[in-house]
């Protein structure tokens, strides 16, 4: 048998359970406010551990907000009535001795088992797709898609007075036509990132918005080649848009009012 002197520390879990005394520098006081049912510990799991981590998953998603210890956010899941647990039955405080209390301390680990597999079932048929279309379809917020509705219709309405003013006033020569390439791309460009709610140029530079007007740098890369697929589909249709505008403007014949 190896002397404590000699003794090798075992790998090192990778669950929140580690059991190594040196922990781990991003193990901090931040980290633990944030998942405060992580239980850092030096030796074995205790009955009262246990009981202490399932309390503190019952009162910071599952109990009313106004039950929540020393909390004024409101961390509470919906659940529907059949799912609710009104109360928890046993205390971190005090250990469980009546036979009641032992049955449902040898229950805690699946405890919150039917309320784990409801809100499972919730974000991947509702949250995921909806985030989906939200980030992984599209870069643009509403209200900058908006924005870009309203210039792409007032640019697009300038690049018609001008192509029609070229026409009707029989502008020579008619090569100058090919100008009106500039506000159609601006307008067609506006107007499709609307649709799709998705602008190409920021999809290339790697950004997508967050807040109206404020990007963060794309990191998860199949976002992000889903973005690029759509992207360079957009891309398409506004070059596509665009050559078919400007040639319509330079084949129709001028003619002088």
């Amino acid at each position: 048998m190896a002397s404590p002197a000699t003794a090798v520390d075992p790998p090192r879990s990778t669950t929140p359970f580690s059991l190594s005394g040196r922990a781990s520098a991003l193990f901090n006081a931040r980290r633990a406010s944030r998942a405060p049912t992580i239980i850092p510990r030096t030796s074995a799991i205790s009955r009262q551990d246990l009981i202490a981590s399932a309390e503190r998953i019952y009162f910071r998603y599952l109990s009313p907000a106004a039950n929540t210890p020393g909390s004024s956010e409101n961390h509470e899941i919906y659940l529907p009535p059949s799912l609710r647990i009104h109360s928890f039955p046993l205390s971190s405080t005090q250990e469980p001795k009546t036979a009641a209390e032992m049955s449902i301390m040898a229950q805690i680990p699946d405890m919150f088992h039917s309320q784990k597999e409801y809100v499972f079932r919730a974000m991947e048929q509702d949250a995921f797709p909806r985030f989906l279309r939200a980030k992984a379809f599209g870069n643009l917020t509403p209200v900058s898609a908006l924005v870009r509705l309203i210039v792409g219709l007032v640019v697009l309405w300038i690049g018609l007075s001008a192509g029609f003013s070229l026409i009707f006033l029989d502008v020579h020569p008619k090569s100058k036509r090919f100008f009106l390439f500039l506000p159609f791309s601006i307008a067609v460009l506006l107007l499709i990132s609307h649709q799709y709610e998705l602008d190409p140029i920021l999809v290339f530079l790697g950004q997508s918005e967050s807040t109206p007007f404020r990007t963060l740098r794309i990191r998860e890369p199949y976002v992000k080649k889903l973005l690029i697929g759509r992207a360079i589909w957009v891309t398409v249709l506004v070059c596509a848009g665009v050559a078919a505008l400007t040639l319509l403007f330079w084949a129709v014949p001028g003619h002088r009012l």
